[in-house]
């Protein structure tokens, strides 16, 4: 349930059954906002759809897989789905799909899960909806005649900053990465600040000399607060004043003022492009956010002077970066 067309009311993905012939259909139910549902109908029988922003517009899409036509996705303009194949020959057996963007390249891509305990993995290769042939992974045994349930949910248990998925026989954890891209990876845990809201550190790739949509960003900080980003050679674990300091053998501090409402709970944000010279092709870096979140509590002043914070302070999750070659 979601509100794909942003009209205030939430709508409902759902599929039909039909008996004559057998069919399944995935079905949108539009609401009208008297709890009154127009149904729309589309594609046929395959994994079970959910809202998603497949295409990295900012707006809500769904996909699904059909073992005629392939992998579907209905593409939101505006509020108004129009379904496009991006590809074919899946077989019977997909039916969970989830949206991420697994090789950190800035591009969501598709993961789709079956009844022969495998994953197969859909990288977008650009911006338009255009796809890799699918990497499939098996849980178990594929000659195997055993079948497990299917994950079910798509979270990432570990906070590792890649989907794990989840089902009833366990979670597993897979990334795939593409060398020429980079890497990036986050770990350890940020502190909430203001609101319960925990700022996160994060990148786009991918990181390679040349690349035009290479970044490192912050997100769901204090809006308007002072952030001291934190480099390094090393990562680390370190108790500091009731904080957890992630990176070690640092070599240089930055400050910058995030961006959005002054002082809103969790709407503060930066975006830093990342201009990647060819000498650092290779080079691995660590970083974390330190994020001055509020004044907290103060204490006078040795000399009578201002009043000095002695909490306030939050910081973001740590993030790695290696630099790799176009």
């Amino acid at each position: 349930a979601a509100d794909p067309d942003e009209d205030g009311d939430i709508d409902v993905l759902g599929w039909h059954l039909s008996t004559m012939p057998i069919n399944v259909s995935q079905v949108l139910l539009r609401n009208d906002g008297t709890t009154s549902f127009t149904e729309e109908t589309y594609g046929e029988w395959g994994a079970s759809a959910q809202f998603q922003d497949v295409d990295d517009d900012g707006d809500l899409d769904f996909a699904w897989t059909s073992s005629s036509t392939g992998l579907q996705i209905a593409v939101n303009d505006g509020g108004a789905f129009s379904v496009a194949i991006v590809a074919t020959g899946l077989g019977l057996d997909s039916r969970n799909i989830f949206a991420d963007d697994v090789d950190r390249d800035g591009h969501t891509d598709l993961i789709t899960t079956g009844l022969s305990s495998h994953l197969e993995v859909f990288r977008r290769t650009g911006p338009t909806l255009a796809y890799e042939p699918p990497v499939r992974f098996y849980v178990d045994d594929p000659q195997s005649s055993s079948q497990v349930v299917p994950s079910r949910h798509a979270v990432d248990v570990d906070g590792d900053g890649d989907l794990d998925f989840v089902g009833q026989n366990g979670a597993i954890g897979l990334r795939t990465n593409a060398p020429e891209n980079g890497l990036l990876r986050q770990y350890g845990q940020g502190v909430p600040g203001t609101g319960g809201a925990t700022a996160v550190l994060g990148a786009r790739g991918p990181l390679v000399p040349g690349s035009p949509t290479a970044e490192v960003r912050v997100r769901r900080a204090r809006g308007g607060a002072l952030v001291f980003l934190f480099m390094g050679t090393e990562e680390a674990s370190l108790p500091i004043a009731g904080l957890t300091a992630l990176v070690d053998q640092v070599y240089a501090v930055r400050r910058y003022t995030l961006g959005g409402p002054l002082l809103a709970p969790g709407e503060g944000e930066l975006t830093l492009p990342l201009q990647i010279d060819a000498s650092l092709v290779g080079t691995r870096i660590f970083l974390q956010g330190l994020i001055l979140d509020s004044y907290g509590q103060k204490v006078p002043s040795r000399g009578g002077g201002p009043a000095l914070a002695t909490k306030g302070f939050v910081t973001t999750n740590g993030l790695e970066l290696v630099f790799g070659s176009p």
